[in-house]
């Protein structure tokens, strides 16, 4: 009857719990109790034994709430709560709540743990109380938005004329920082012809690098005709690191044209305090089959330096080659011998009518080298490395001969180029294209623009800056955006600060007459005053015949704010949210798992101690190893199975009854027994 009584109280416990979140049923296992010594021909009664086991590593179903504080596991594992003295235990009761102290309570009264996220992400630490009181107040710099407008094409130009443009523009009022020209003659391989390179500082740490390659002895500079079919052009956009002033983003390789394999490569550039000496390493071919000069008929390679001097090739450098801009250095290629080649090297103001001699007839060169090329694959084997071509007081300048090759088949066996290794001063002029005449650029009294528009930023304080946008139409497709700081002005307009002082940020929106949608990436920095720089995408931008409007804005940045609430990943981690969106993550939420679970000590408040029997507890994160992910806004109900139990109350109380007649009859033989005396 005692162990039909247990079965009973298991039984009652599950049907009374059967609504309590997390709880694990408990099952009454019989086994036979027998008598060690049986009589000869008798028998002696035993009895039943009990076992009460609960199913702790059977999950329940889920019911979803609108809360996020309330947690399931779907999975294996168990969350770690404490009480109130610190002790640990595992559930997977997860109806939890905020109390005034900002922890995390379940019904059983147990704090949530778990690592704190500003600690690392590794289980290596401590557990900590989850403690959503201490949720920074938080304020964030704009760094990103995006700002399209629509910019009316039928309005009149504020201006016609453009200065100031960089060389990728093509235009008449270019303007620049450094040139480099080479020009190349004769047939000894490479591009023939003259090559512009101009590099253009744009914005801080941030320059333009366009080429023009123009064929023949046509006339270069701007505007180059690039309609005629003989000049091509290439530019691109290079960032550099404001520390170690290498290349950081942009294609550092052009190749102006297409049909051609040569390129130049300016992954080697450098941006630093200083401009120093750069250098120049060629990539090339010189072609295999190119005559050599004939010695027995009175022909002398150009290092002779006679006016009867026989070349394969003559290229010019000038300007900006790590040499002042009025150096112009000729360097001579000629075919000497078997697989073996000349390069000299002279200064152009030392030559006669152009040419041979440089000063005086069989006086030495600035510099020779003798290139040997293996026969067989073409590579040099002789003549490599870097040197430098000294020019009496003025300096010198570094040359890389170590990737030229000797081959026949030009075009189709190797992509040849030219690598140049220069540097660019940080200190150099920014080169802004505007507009001509009074217009917002310019930041003078009654400057005169097209439409205005503002903007709220954030510095990093939380402080909101507004700052004004005016666009100004110019030239046809053409519109200047110019960006002002608002407190900088007393009267609502210009000027702003100084009369004259530049704008935060100004830029030409350059539109295609097609689509009248923008061309270029349309991204405008903007330093934001106690900020940041805000990068403002206006690539969305149209130019239509409609009204001046805003279509698009967006923006990152917030004001100091406190939380406005809370969040759980199926990671675990605990964040508070903000009115802007933005999340910052706070905890992380910790789960164990038992060898054997089942053997778990239960104890009040649907909580589980670990004993030898369950083995210890091993930590880790959700979604990590075995252990399962959690579900936000949902907890997990009893595993209790109402019409099993109702089914095992009704058996345990018949079973129960039953035993009891082996009383009431044991009872009656015994007064029979008793009776038998009398």
């Amino acid at each position: 009857m005692k162990a039909q009584s247990n079965w009973l109280g298991t039984t009652s416990d599950n049907i009374a719990n059967a609504s309590t979140v997390g709880y694990k049923r408990a099952d009454t296992a019989f086994s036979t109790l027998v008598m060690p010594h049986q009589p000869a021909g008798g028998y002696s009664s035993g009895g039943v034994e009990t076992t009460i086991r609960r199913s702790i590593s059977e999950a329940g179903s889920v019911s979803y709430t609108n809360s996020p504080t309330d947690i399931a596991i779907v999975g294996k594992g168990f969350f770690v709560v404490e009480d109130a003295d610190g002790t640990q235990y595992l559930t997977r009761a997860g109806n939890f709540q905020k109390d005034a102290q900002g922890h995390l309570l379940n019904s059983g009264g147990y704090r949530l743990a778990g690592y704190d996220y500003r600690d690392g992400e590794g289980p290596g630490g401590d557990l900590v109380t989850i403690d959503l009181s201490n949720a920074p107040l938080i304020a964030s710099a704009s760094t990103v938005g995006t700002f399209n407008v629509n910019l009316p094409i039928e309005a009149g130009s504020v201006s016609s004329i453009m200065v100031d443009t960089p060389p990728s523009e093509n235009g008449p009022s270019t303007r620049y920082t450094k040139h480099l020209k080479m020009t190349s003659t004769g047939d000894g391989g490479g591009l023939g012809g003259t090559t512009d390179i101009y590099f253009t500082k744009l914005a801080e740490n941030k320059w333009e690098i366009t080429a023009f390659v123009t064929y023949g002895p046509g006339a270069t500079g701007f505007p180059y005709d690039l309609d005629g079919g003989d000049v091509f052009m290439a530019s691109t956009v290079l960032t550099f690191d404001p520390n170690t002033g290498e290349v950081v983003d942009g294609d550092p390789r052009l190749m102006p044209d297409p049909a051609d394999n040569f390129y130049y490569d300016f992954s080697s550039l450098l941006e630093e305090d200083t401009a120093n000496a750069g250098a120049i390493k060629l990539k090339g071919n010189f072609i295999s089959d190119t005559p050599q000069i004939d010695r027995a008929a009175g022909e002398v390679p150009p290092s002779a330096n006679l006016a009867s001097s026989v070349f394969a090739r003559k290229d010019t450098y000038s300007g900006y080659a790590g040499l002042p801009s009025h150096v112009a250095i000729d360097m001579y290629s000629t075919k000497v011998g078997d697989n073996t080649w000349e390069v000299t090297f002279f200064n152009q103001a030392d030559s006669t009518a152009g040419g041979f001699p440089y000063g005086e007839p069989g006086s030495a060169p600035l510099a020779t080298r003798t290139l040997v090329f293996d026969p067989v694959t073409g590579e040099l084997i002789s003549g490599a490395g870097a040197f430098h071509v000294a020019i009496p007081d003025i300096g010198s300048w570094s040359v890389d001969l170590s990737d030229m090759v000797s081959k026949q088949d030009y075009f189709s066996t190797i992509a040849d180029g030219m690598s140049i290794s220069l540097d660019l001063a940080r200190s150099s002029e920014t080169i802004q294209p505007h507009l001509a005449g009074s217009v917002a650029s310019q930041n003078q009294v009654g400057a005169k623009y097209t439409s205005k528009s503002a903007l709220t930023a954030y510095d990093t304080a939380g402080r909101a800056v507004i700052v004004d946008i005016y666009y100004s139409k110019g030239p046809d497709n053409k519109w200047e955006v110019s960006v002002f700081d608002q407190r900088d002005t007393l009267t609502g307009g210009f000027p702003y600060g100084v009369a004259g002082s530049p704008p935060l940020a100004t830029t030409i929106l350059t539109f295609d007459p097609t689509t009248n949608r923008l061309t270029g990436n349309g991204v405008l920095e903007v330093p934001i005053a106690g900020g940041e720089t805000l990068k403002l995408d206006m690539s969305g931008s149209t130019q239509l015949a409609a009204e001046f409007n805003v279509s698009k804005a967006t923006f990152d940045g917030s004001k100091a704010s406190n939380p406005t609430g809370y969040s759980i990943s199926s990671e675990g981690i605990v964040s508070a949210t903000y009115d802007d969106g933005q999340a910052v993550a706070l905890y992380r939420i910790a789960l164990a798992d038992v060898m054997s679970p089942d053997n778990m000590t239960a104890v009040n408040g649907t909580v589980y101690l670990v004993n030898r029997e369950s083995g210890e507890a091993v930590m880790g994160f959700p979604g990590s190893g075995n252990l399962g992910k959690l579900y936000s806004g949902a907890y997990e109900n009893s595993n209790v199975d109402l019409a099993d139990e109702m089914t095992n109350m009704i058996e345990s109380q018949r079973v129960y009854t039953a035993n009891s007649k082996v009383f009431q009859t044991g009872s009656e033989m015994w007064d029979i027994v008793n009776s038998l005396k009398r």
